[in-house]
C-alpha cells in the first residue's frame, strides 16, 4: 500500500536513506513500488560502470533486467517482499557480469514504499568451489593412475608365476 506522504517527504527520506545505504560497501539499490531507482550506492555505480544521473528515475527493468525479473525482486515489487535470497548470474549491459546473491527487503520506515535490494557476490566462492572440485579431481586421478599400473603388474606377475609354479594361493604339495 501506497501510503500519504507528501512528494518532498518522501524525497528527503529517500535522500536520507541514501545518505545511509552509500555507506554499505556491496551494491545496494532503493527502487520505488513502481520500479524506478531512487538510490543507488557508490558499489553500485561501479558494478553497473553508470553514474547516480544515468542510474536514479530510470526503470530497474531497463537498467538491469536481470536484477529486476529475480523471483526476489518481483515479489517485493508486487507488494509480497519476503526478504529472501537467491542467486543470479547477471550480465550488466557493459559486457561484465557475475554470480551475485541478492537479498530484498521493504524499507517500511521511509515514508514511501521503497524497497532495498542488496547484491552479495559470490562469484570469488563460486570460483573458489570449482578450483576444489578441480584439485580434487586432478589429485584423485593422479593417485588412482600409478595405483592402476602397480596393479597391473603385480597381476602380470602372478600370472606369469603361477603356470610354472602352480597357484601362489594354494598350498604346494609336500
Amino acid at each position: 500500500m501506497v501510503s500519504a506522504v507528501q512528494p518532498t517527504q518522501g524525497a528527503a527520506s529517500c535522500q536520507s536513506c541514501g545518505e545511509i545505504v552509500d555507506l554499505v560497501p556491496e551494491p545496494m539499490i532503493l527502487v520505488s513500488a513502481a520500479g524506478t531507482i531512487r538510490a543507488v550506492n557508490r558499489a553500485c555505480e561501479q558494478v553497473l560502470l553508470s553514474t547516480r544521473a544515468e542510474l536514479v528515475g530510470s526503470a530497474l527493468g531497463e537498467t538491469w533486467p536481470e536484477l529486476a525479473s529475480c523471483d526476489a525482486v518481483t515479489a517485493a515489487l508486487a507488494g509480497r517482499p519476503r526478504g529472501s535470497s537467491s542467486a543470479v548470474l547477471t550480465t550488466l549491459r557493459k559486457g561484465y557480469s557475475f554470480a551475485a546473491e541478492v537479498t530484498v527487503g521493504a524499507l517500511p520506515s521511509s515514508g514511501t514504499d521503497v524497497i532495498a535490494i542488496h547484491l552479495r557476490d559470490v562469484s570469488e566462492g563460486r570460483r573458489a568451489d570449482w578450483l576444489k572440485e578441480q584439485f580434487c579431481s586432478i589429485v584423485s586421478h593422479e593417485l588412482r593412475t600409478p595405483l592402476t599400473s602397480v596393479h597391473g603388474s603385480v597381476r602380470l606377475a602372478l600370472a606369469a608365476l603361477e603356470p610354472v609354479g602352480g597357484s601362489l594361493t594354494s598350498p604346494s604339495p609336500t
